[in-house]
């Protein structure tokens, strides 16, 4: 066996350890199992077509975010969409046991040839940049409805309106940055990385665009659909307002994957509670959507990881 064999080996096991190390210790510690346990009681059974909707969008949810991975490295290494969803779920265990799931996209690539991994791992996290843009552009829309019997001043509405203009523009230009940079740079250490995307048209650019927001939409109506599951009655129109800014907080707050359940439950408790009184149901309903996109994707990886 190489080096590199023994090395991923022991990578792939350390992760596998602090994966479920990580979850147990947050099952042992979670003191909150009263609130939880009661919440679960007054659940009415006419709810669970709720939870099974939410449930029928989770294999949507990782199919798009596979396709957006596919997307994402088809310059260079061209997979099919069930390599793709192998690699994702993978990359959910690396990133459960790691701060801000950095170590999702190295997990992601272990199946990959060795001479495009690292350039795959930077297509990673140009595909998290492109999620989070589009989560922060949908945050900061809704927190203006949020707060708008609050006076905002015209300073804020042009930070707002800059941020998203100058980062669609970087999207709609990255190919040509690209190649602008293997131009200077003929031996760049990230020459695949910098080729395979001077090689994205601006219509894959928008694609994957698309992708990554019609994934978002996806995991808000989970979370929606959860918190109707669980209780918390809730307008259409004030999910639209609330659930966009609870993960505009969470993306924007460090934290490891284990504890994103309470970390999305405190802030949906805060946002969401504004709407709804029912605050048990709204941690609920967190606790319940982290287990369903976060915890079952790492269960599932781990074993598929185990056979890498």
């Amino acid at each position: 066996m190489s080096v590199s064999s023994k090395f991923y080996a022991c990578a792939k096991w350390v992760v596998l350890i602090l994966a479920y190390g990580f979850l147990a210790y947050k099952l042992i510690t979670f003191d909150d199992y009263a609130t939880f346990f009661e919440g679960l009681r007054s659940i009415q059974l006419s709810q669970f077509v709720w939870l099974l909707l939410a449930v029928v969008l989770w294999p949507v949810n990782l199919w798009l975010e596979s396709e957006k991975w596919r997307l994402l490295v088809a310059k260079l290494t061209p997979i099919s969409l069930i390599a793709a969803l192998k690699s994702l779920l993978i990359g959910h265990t690396g990133g459960f046991a790691t701060p801000n799931r950095l170590g999702e996209y190295p997990m992601r690539v272990m199946c990959f040839p060795s001479q495009v991994r690292l350039s795959a791992v930077a297509m990673g996290f140009v595909g998290s940049f492109i999620q989070n843009f589009i989560i922060t552009v949908c945050g900061l829309v809704a927190l203006c409805f949020f707060r708008q019997n609050f006076e905002f001043s015209v300073a804020f509405f042009s930070l707002c309106l800059t941020v998203a203009v100058i980062s669609f523009v970087v999207f709609f230009f990255l190919p040509d940055s690209a190649a602008f940079i293997l131009r200077k740079k003929q031996q760049a250490r990230f020459a695949d990385f910098w080729r395979s995307v001077s090689s994205f048209s601006r219509f894959q650019i928008l694609e994957i665009v698309a992708v990554a927001f019609l994934r978002y939409v996806v995991f808000s109506f989970q979370f929606y659909l959860m918190l109707r599951f669980c209780g918390v009655s809730l307008s259409l129109f004030a999910a639209c307002i609330s659930i966009p800014i609870v993960y505009l907080c969470v993306t924007y707050t460090p934290s490891i994957a284990f504890s994103e359940a309470v970390v999305r439950s405190s802030y949906a408790i805060l946002i969401i509670g504004c709407y709804s009184s029912n605050l048990v149901g709204i941690a609920l309903a967190g606790i319940l959507i982290w287990i369903l996109n976060s915890a079952l994707p790492m269960i599932i990886g781990s074993f598929l990881l185990r056979r890498v």
